[in-house]
């Protein structure tokens, strides 16, 4: 029986495939709820401001309804009288209940930010409730943000959506879109419904909400609700992007790179990966590092390569992780450093990284920066195997063929050269031939 091959023992290590470089991107973008402040009170200190003031103030005593909210504005900020939260709440509620929708919402934010009272969401959302019900925009914002969970309480997703329509018939985008990811998920009492997830976000992008443009650009590049169309998605992602959306520069540098709608060019994909890395998104700054670990669109320099790595490895970014762990081991733009390999290998491995966990199970098995081991040899390659990773395969087959870190078991070993074999591995059908002689 001819020795069996184990390649990356000779120095190869293998790195993914191209389409390992991008993860799926989230199916759809989903800002966080703004909340709107109080409105400003006038600011000044003139004569006539305090002659207003007093008559405000003999009005508000008299119960206009109109003169008590100025007045607990004026409190709340502290302008043309001293800061005085009790006093501001105090007017607010005597404005509320004669029915002033403005100091109804005052009433909300003063309980959602607790301003000169406990915080209480659930009184938050009671005096926001009746100024949404009359129609006070800002109420409405807020509410809706509220029931999405934004405050700690548990959401109800039901009433939020439906504040969301009353939102997006006054024109809302943000909430056009919110729609639309409802329907996407099927939540909030409608029944999942990609096309017309479709059409709300469509209605948002048309308003220029970046969030929905990209969104559109998602349905478009993944077929999601309507046909695939890279040349709409590219279009789209573009017009997120340019209003600086992280994950749609990302995306349309993606597209670049691989001519998906586009003319190929490598240049202007590392343009927008830039514009995404320098945004601090983690997978743009280690697809920026790949293109200049090749050299493609950008002059090949490896140590700027690993700059970027290291920004993405440290968000937690298991392929750049494994990148860097390539690259101490080979020595490329940083000393030659199994033991760091090793680090950067293991960094990614327990985030399940198929590759990262072969690799590190090839150090083990050489001793390469780590103490030699068959037995985590073999359960790091195993790992990856169990995973789909052909090298994984073809390496935990060695190990079963040799018994080493495990049982020999030639008819497993056979079974794993087998897998990877399929996957086009050499090394593993070379394995095989040397089985059967």
């Amino acid at each position: 029986m001819r020795t069996a091959i184990l390649m990356i023992l000779l120095g190869f290590v293998y790195i993914g495939p191209a389409h390992a470089d991008v993860p799926v991107s989230p199916e759809s973008d989903e800002p966080g709820a703004p909340s709107i402040d109080a409105p400003d009170a006038p600011a000044s200190s003139s004569t006539s401001d305090a002659n207003r003031l007093a008559e405000r103030t003999r009005l508000a005593e008299q119960g206009n309804a109109e003169a008590q909210y100025w007045l607990g504005l004026a409190y709340y900020h502290g302008r043309q009288l001293p800061m005085d939260l009790r006093q501001a709440k105090l007017w607010f509620e005597k404005a509320s209940d004669q029915g002033d929708a403005s100091a109804a919402y005052m009433l909300g934010l003063v309980y959602m930010k607790g301003e000169g009272v406990q915080e209480n969401a659930r009184k938050a959302i009671k005096h926001y409730t009746v100024a949404a019900e009359k129609g006070y925009f800002p109420a409405q914002i807020n509410l809706a943000g509220m029931y999405e969970g934004t405050t700690g309480l548990k959401p109800d997703l039901e009433k939020a959506l439906y504040w969301h329509r009353v939102l997006a018939a006054r024109g809302n985008a943000r909430s056009m879109n919110y729609i639309g990811i409802a329907y996407r998920l099927g939540r909030g009492g409608v029944a999942r419904d990609l096309p017309t997830a479709v059409a709300w976000y469509r209605k948002a992008a048309d308003k220029g909400y970046a969030a929905a443009q990209y969104n559109v650009g998602h349905c478009y590049e993944y077929g999601t609700g309507i046909a695939v169309d890279y040349s709409q998605a590219a279009n789209w992602y573009e017009q997120a992007g340019r209003q600086g959306h992280v994950i749609a520069q990302k995306r349309l540098g993606w597209l670049y790179q691989e001519g998906l709608g586009v003319m190929q060019n490598a240049s202007t994909a590392a343009d927008w990966y830039r514009q995404s890395a320098v945004q601090g998104n983690a997978a743009s700054q280690r697809l920026l590092g790949r293109l200049y670990e090749r050299g493609e669109g950008v002059p090949q320099d490896i140590a700027i390569a690993v700059q970027w790595y290291r920004k993405a490895a440290g968000q937690g970014d298991a392929w750049a992780q494994n990148f860097l762990g390539v690259l101490h081991e080979k020595g490329q733009g940083v000393p030659v450093d199994a033991s760091a390999a090793a680090q950067w290998y293991r960094k990614a491995a327990e985030q399940n990284n198929a590759t990262a966990q072969n690799n590190l199970g090839v150090l083990y098995l050489a001793g390469n920066g780590v103490p030699q081991d068959y037995v985590q040899a073999a359960a790091w390659c195993r790992r990856a195997a169990e995973q789909g990773n052909a090298w994984g395969q073809n390496n935990y087959g060695y190990a079963l063929q040799h018994g080493h870190g495990v049982r020999r078991d030639l008819a497993e070993a056979e079974r794993w050269y087998r897998l990877a074999a399929k996957q086009g591995n050499t090394a593993a059908q070379a394995n095989l031939n040397a089985l059967d002689d």
